[in-house]
């Protein structure tokens, strides 16, 4: 007898990790590929689950992997988008 395929984890986002990705991308900190690129890690992270199969992406864990996103995109922005970011930064990590 074989075991049973185990089903994936179901990931979700507690309500301040999602509000800090929606302000990252209404600020245009985020472009689609960078959102993709980071639900992509988030996705892969290894997380305890609840009872039902379930996983918290926590603020924290979002913040670690959107400021990894924003840095790779980093060298493609103009000088005007990377003042803001420098700007904004704080306000959004801190």
């Amino acid at each position: 007898m074989t075991n049973p395929t185990p089903f994936p984890p179901i990931y979700e986002l507690d309500t301040r990790a999602s509000a800090l990705l929606d302000v990252l991308v209404d600020l245009g900190h985020l472009d689609e590929a960078s959102l993709d690129r980071v639900n992509q890690v988030l996705s892969g992270m290894e997380k305890p689950l609840n009872a039902q199969g379930m996983a918290t992406i926590s603020m924290d864990d979002v913040r670690r992997v959107a400021a990894m996103a924003m840095f790779e995109r980093l060298p493609s922005l103009d000088g005007e988008a990377r003042r803001m970011i420098e700007r904004e930064w704080g306000l959004l990590f801190f």
